[in-house]
């Protein structure tokens, strides 16, 4: 599924912890992705400009390279799960993790 923002459009981000085979995982929707990338972009621009002595665009390069190889690593190995689909409640719109049989927000029951 692709990502569409559009200018000025406001979108939930979700971020929670599970807990699997004991361990906590981070899950988010797309948004929270999204929000997790420009937050990262906006960190890497700061430090980039406190820089002189390597090239901007080499070190943006090699910081993009790594930052893909860890995040794919993660998603396929550390963390299968950090993209669920999520269930919409239908009475307040909240989106729960796949798991939840009741909405976390509201309480209502979620369809199976």
């Amino acid at each position: 599924m692709r990502p569409s923002f559009k200018e000025g459009e406001r979108k939930d981000i979700n971020f929670g912890v599970t807990n699997r085979n004991g361990k906590p995982e981070l899950t988010t929707n797309i948004a929270g992705m999204f929000f997790l990338g420009c937050l990262g972009k906006a960190i890497f621009d700061t430090v980039a400009s406190h820089i002189e002595a390597v090239p901007t665009q080499e070190l943006e390069a090699g910081i993009r390279k790594t930052a893909a190889e860890a995040a794919k690593e993660y998603v396929t190995r550390v963390n299968p799960h950090l993209f669920q689909n999520p269930k919409r409640c239908p009475s307040c719109g909240f989106e729960n993790v796949e798991s939840n049989k009741h909405c976390s927000e509201c309480g209502a029951k979620l369809s199976e």
